[in-house]
């Protein structure tokens, strides 16, 4: 005869009755390589770790929870096996990739570089050679022409270096006149009349107005 009986009344423990899973975290940016995509097919992630399932086992700091056991209702040979287990116990990692940014990448139509106005052209230097200059406007595009030609150009000019400037003649004022150089009689000339003298400041130059008078005058003296 075969007699059956139930045994082993008590629960099983695993580690699922202490640790149990947080929620995940938030998707990662899409990625192809290790570069971030918005079009052409890339991949996410997002993880997630276990984590003490009872707040009052967390307390315990990752140290044994035999304790603990008391205050969720195991009996004593449930708290014996649970005294095994640690906090640290918690361990498990979980990943999980998924596709993303599927859509194709649209194809940019070409576009040509396109230069910007020429400036101004420089002042002459001494050199005898001025310039002007250009910028790019707008960069080739999509397999677009790049932009030809030079960004600076040169050409001889006429230059003012070492020219002379115009300047007009410039006398300095008249000195007073000078005494009569004779007492009587009269007369007029240089050793017999009265005399005053100015000086030239600056001689004409550049094509500028020649010297208009003398740097002397004579006056007769009028003496009885």
């Amino acid at each position: 005869s075969l007699e059956i009986r139930a045994c082993q009344k008590r629960l099983c423990l695993t580690r699922a009755e202490i640790c149990a899973w947080a929620t995940w975290s938030a998707w990662s940016e899409c990625r192809r390589g290790a570069l971030p995509v918005t079009c052409g097919g890339g991949e996410r992630k997002r993880s997630r770790f276990s984590q003490i399932r009872d707040t009052r086992l967390a307390r315990l700091g990752g140290g044994r929870v035999a304790e603990a056991t008391m205050a969720v209702g195991m009996d004593g040979g449930d708290r014996r096996l649970m005294s095994k287990l640690t906090a640290a116990d918690c361990k498990e990692f979980q990943e999980e990739l998924e596709s993303c940014a599927e859509d194709e990448c649209s194809q940019k139509k070409p576009v040509d570089c396109v230069w910007a106005a020429w400036q101004e052209w420089s002042a002459c230097p001494c050199s005898g050679m001025h310039e002007r200059h250009r910028r790019v406007a707008a960069a080739a595009v999509a397999g677009g022409e790049p932009c030809q030609g030079p960004e600076v150009e040169a050409e001889p000019c006429v230059s003012d270096c070492g020219a002379v400037p115009e300047r007009d003649c410039r006398f300095s004022q008249w000195t007073s006149w000078s005494a009569c150089p004779v007492t009587c009689g009269g007369g007029y000339g240089q050793d017999k009349g009265r005399v005053r003298y100015r000086v030239v400041l600056q001689f004409p130059q550049g094509g500028g107005a020649e010297c208009d008078g003398g740097t002397f005058e004579l006056q007769p003296c009028a003496i009885e």
